[in-house]
């Protein structure tokens, strides 16, 4: 039987709610159950401080009364839920021990140092998501005044703060929140109601049972596929899972292969692999992979291999006048199968990328119909690619080898290839033999450039680098990739950043080749009429001063003139003005810059300016002579 006087005050609690917290003070219909609480609060010390929380409350003013009484109703609300079925009234009995430490429960947080907390989770202003986690170090959330903001934070709009409540400080709270959690969960699978359904879940909610057989009931789709997660964790739903990896909403069904992946018997694995072979579209075909890939497939990797061989004799074997929408589907489903072999050592699917790559009939397809194939192909082809290179056996490293020296894969996928055996190359061959092998490879694109940056420069390259802090020696490379690249180069220098970058490591800013290409960069540059992203702008004109070539002077200067978006470069324009270089300028190039100034109204001209002409009187008398 349940605590009677609790439910006596949750009754006064109710009304205070509904007619105002003014009417709190001296209540006589509080003060009645004030003598029952004392009693029970000498046998459990929750009871005690709901008693001291009902006595603030009926001695509050006006001001405080909706604070006290709040405080008053969460806790009654806790100790409700989780009391349980207790004794009659009047019933003595040794222990009334509610299911959460008081200790744990309450804390010294004053409600002032409560108040950030608080508005972080009902707001939407900036930095809520630092005042969140600075309250969690502090261990602010024990307080129970804290439970119902946390709940409702579930549904903010933020989500990585929605995320790290459901993910981080409700569990570290534990079931003290669950009230809450309870009292706001409704089934219509709004985003908190999902993050609430997993949460009742981990808490071991007693009710949890029977929610879920109403979800599934149900027709709430991602609700049904969260209760697919759960069901997982029992063998005995295995029959369950197996009739939804049927259902009619994908979401469902591909929740329900990755449980069968994960309850990994043998007969749901049989399932698995019976939705895969007989699967007659793309529509589900990526759960699918993804389940196979979760699962352990060892037993029946054989039967998915000789599914997708299958499937890739299937589109070689058509036309290229077979209908394009026909080819892209077969293209498609090959490049979404890759994955569930993707990682496997074994020597018959080796060779089967192998054999993707070589094969005739797949080259001459792709090519005849490169304007609607192009793309899946390329991206197919990169990953067996990366997947070989990944792999790293005496295996993939001669097949790798092998389709290096092919002359159809040379004609058709050298690109992809040579980016995977490089580093097997380079491992293995001298600086001559490398460029022999692979300045073959060298194209319009960016990517032997990038190759080469990325495995012989010291420091961090993303293709976004600080090039200053980039370092090439150049005896890493063989002088003749300089010509290579010079000849590359002049196309559009402006898009050759990486080459322009080689040719000076490899020969030296003060070389001819080096001249050569920094002037070439730097007139695109003022063509363009827009500066390079800083770091390389930066460090091309470092480097043009150090060339020494006397054209370094003009160069920068209508580079700088010519630049139509300030703005965007103040950087750049930060480091020319503090540059130590300036003081090499002939003279005549502060007035230059003193007009750049008048036209553009930008400091750093006038900086520039008074740098180049070091003597302050001169400098004066320029800003006079231009002024009048």
């Amino acid at each position: 039987m349940k605590i009677q006087a609790l439910y006596d005050l949750q009754q006064e609690i109710n009304r205070l709610y509904i007619a105002g917290s003014k009417f709190a003070k001296n209540d006589p219909r509080l003060g009645k159950q004030l003598p029952v609480l004392n009693k029970m609060g000498e046998k459990a010390p929750v009871f005690k401080k709901l008693a001291q929380n009902v006595e603030e409350l009926m001695q509050s003013e006006t001001t405080d009364s909706a604070e006290k009484l709040l405080n008053t109703g969460i806790l009654l609300y806790s100790v409700l839920y989780t009391q349980g079925e207790m004794t009659a009234e009047n019933t003595e009995v040794s222990e009334l021990q509610p299911a959460f430490n008081l200790q744990e429960l309450n804390t010294s947080v004053s409600y002032l140092e409560l108040k950030p907390v608080i508005e972080a989770l009902t707001t939407t202003n900036q930095g809520r998501m630092a005042i969140v986690e600075n309250g969690f170090k502090q261990g602010i959330f024990n307080d129970f005044r804290t439970f119902e903001y946390l709940d409702k934070g579930l549904a903010d709009k933020y989500s990585d703060l929605a995320d790290y409540i459901e993910k981080t400080v409700i569990p570290s709270v534990g079931i003290k929140v669950l009230p809450f959690l309870k009292k706001n969960f409704s089934y219509e699978g709004r985003t908190e109601d999902v993050r609430r359904f997993r949460l009742l879940y981990q808490m071991h909610d007693k009710e949890i049972n029977e929610m879920i057989e109403k979800v599934l009931e149900g027709d709430v789709v991602n609700l049904q596929a969260e209760a697919v997660k759960m069901l997982a964790d029992n063998p005995e739903n295995e029959n369950l899972i197996i009739k939804l990896a049927d259902d009619k909403h994908k979401l469902v069904r591909e929740t329900a292969y990755l449980s069968l992946a994960k309850l990994n018997t043998k007969t749901s694995l049989e399932k698995l692999l019976q939705v895969f072979v007989n699967n007659k579209n793309n529509t589900n075909l990526e759960g699918i992979v993804a389940a196979l890939n979760a699962g352990k497939i060892s037993f029946f990797l054989e039967d998915v291999y000789k599914k997708i061989r299958d499937d890739f004799e299937a589109f070689i074997s058509m036309e290229d006048e077979t209908d394009d929408k026909k080819l892209i589907a077969g293209l498609d489903k090959l490049s979404a199968e890759f994955p569930a072999l993707q990682g496997k050592t074994e020597g018959y699917i080796i060779q089967f990328w192998e054999d993707i790559l070589t094969n005739e009939k797949f080259n001459k397809l792709i090519n005849k119909k490169k304007a609607v194939l192009g793309n899946t192909s390329k991206s197919l082809v990169m990953n067996i690619c990366i997947n070989l290179g990944k792999i790293n056996t005496d295996l993939t490293r001669q097949t790798l080898k092998r389709l290096f020296e092919n002359p159809l894969v040379q004609k058709n996928w050298w690109e992809y290839v040579s980016v995977q055996y490089f580093g097997i190359a380079a491992a293995e061959f001298g600086k001559e033999k490398i460029y022999d092998l692979f300045s073959k490879c060298f194209r319009e694109d960016k990517l032997m450039n990038r190759i080469l940056i990325s495995t012989y420069a010291e420091g961090n390259y993303n293709g976004y680098a600080t090039w200053k802090d980039l370092v090439l020696s150049p005896d890493k490379l063989d002088k003749r990739w300089v010509d290579l690249f010079l000849g590359k180069g002049e196309k559009n220098w402006n898009s050759n950043v990486e080459l322009l970058f080689l040719i000076i490591s490899c020969s030296g800013s003060q070389s001819d080749q080096s001249k050569k290409a920094l002037k070439g960069y730097m007139e695109e540059v003022i063509k363009s009429k827009r500066l390079p992203y800083h770091a390389l702008y930066i460090y091309v004109t470092d480097k043009l001063m150090e060339s020494g070539m006397s054209q370094r002077f003009e160069l920068l200067t209508a580079s700088l003139e010519n630049n139509k978006y300030y703005s965007y470069d103040s950087e750049i324009y930060k480091h020319v003005s503090e540059a130590d270089y300036l003081k090499d300028f002939p003279k005549d190039y502060a007035k230059r810059f003193l007009v750049i100034y008048q036209k553009s109204n930008v400091e750093y001209y006038q900086d520039i300016a008074k740098k180049i002409e070091a003597n302050p009187g001169k400098f004066q008398q320029l800003i006079n002579r231009i002024k009048n």
